[in-house]
């Protein structure tokens, strides 16, 4: 009969010279390998996996010190994602706030967005939604492509603005959206 591994609470979880509990410690490396994780997610999965908040921040000052986990270099790669997937300035704040990054650094990294150029890659998300649209009367296609720009993060405002940039685009090409 085998042995059942000792769980979080366990006695024979083994702690380094004054370092984190080892297990924990293993147990975060692994979670954070498959792709990078805020402090407070770790923390987050550490305490369901059954591990005490003392030990938990232990783990995270850790690797902090260690340079293992980077806040404000976690928020900067993950808003780059955001902007990659081409979502507005409201969806990326509300993205970065779910992984419950310090307030300061979601401030900090909503800083650099380039809001200038809110309304011109709101344009371009509308003109590849133009295609999918093709064939419907041109209110409907407008408040389709209006929805969906709103759902991915751009005001209503940017929204309206990017759809009579596509509609002009787009009637260069014979289509007419208004």
């Amino acid at each position: 009969m085998e042995k059942a591994p000792p769980d979080a609470s366990s006695d024979d979880c083994r702690r380094g010279e004054g370092g984190p509990d080892t297990r924990a410690l293993e147990r975060a490396l692994r979670f954070i390998e498959y792709r990078p994780r805020s402090a407070e997610e770790i923390r987050e999965r550490l305490r369901r996996w059954g591990y005490d908040a003392d030990i938990a921040n232990q783990v995270i000052l850790f690797l902090e010190a260690a340079g293992i986990v980077d806040d404000s270099e976690f928020a900067r790669l993950f808003m780059n994602e955001l902007l990659r997937k081409e979502l507005g300035y409201y969806r990326i704040r509300s993205e970065l706030q779910k992984k419950r990054l310090n307030r300061d650094l979601v401030e900090e990294q909503m800083a650099s967005y380039p809001i200038e150029k809110e309304t011109e890659r709101a344009c371009a998300v509308a003109e590849r939604r133009l295609e999918r649209v093709s064939g419907e009367d041109s209110l409907a296609a407008q408040k389709k492509i209006s929805k969906y720009l709103v759902r991915r993060g751009y005001s209503s405002h940017v929204a309206r603005a990017a759809i009579r940039l596509a509609a002009r685009v787009d009637t260069q090409t014979g289509r007419e959206l208004e």
